[in-house]
């Protein structure tokens, strides 16, 4: 049987199938002096499920023999390091405004001594009577358009690292034996 390939883990970092395996010295001989036997699930532990009634298992991902061709890999963990990259914004383009500023004589803006409309689309240069005291000016917006700008950043980083293989090599389940009719 070829491998089973890992599926990717989900948000959480599990996977759909669980295995357990335990290590010990409840191994026996049996009858058949190539087989190992082992005792029967405790009561109220369930049996292995279908297809690994007759398991090896190794450290770390391994081939199987061809006495214990069904291959099964399992991970004890998985290091998870997906994030996005940081999102941004080019430079935007495209923005104009104008606005009108204005100058007085007074400190308190009462004065008027001259306006004008100032646009980011045409450059302005513009002069005042000589020997015409300022005493304060402002400035207020007539019109704002911002420009865009094109997003950057957000690729995915980063994968999914499966930690901790064990390979579980197992025999195929026995056909069941033919019924008399």
């Amino acid at each position: 049987m070829a491998p089973e390939e890992p599926g990717e883990p989900g948000p959480g970092g599990s996977f759909a199938l669980l295995a357990r395996a335990c290590t010990g010295t409840a191994f026996a001989p049996c009858g058949d002096p190539g087989m190992t036997c082992t005792p029967a699930p405790p009561t109220g532990e369930a049996a292995p499920p279908e297809g690994f009634l007759t398991c090896i298992q190794h450290e770390g991902e391994r081939d199987c023999p061809a006495t214990y061709p069904d291959r099964h890999v399992f991970y004890a963990s998985v290091e998870d390091t997906r994030g996005c990259a940081p999102c941004g914004c080019s430079e935007p383009t495209g923005g104009t405004c104008s606005i009108l500023a204005s100058a007085f004589s007074d400190a308190s803006c009462s004065q008027f001594v001259v306006g004008v409309v100032v646009s980011s689309e045409a450059p302005f240069c513009g002069a005042i009577s000589p020997g015409m005291a300022l005493g304060s000016k402002s400035a207020s917006v007539v019109s704002l358009e911002p420009g865009t700008c094109e997003p950057t950043g957000g690729e995915p980083t980063g994968g999914v690292a499966l930690l901790g293989a064990a390979t579980f090599c197992c025999r195929p389940a026995p056909l069941p034996e033919p019924v008399p009719a």
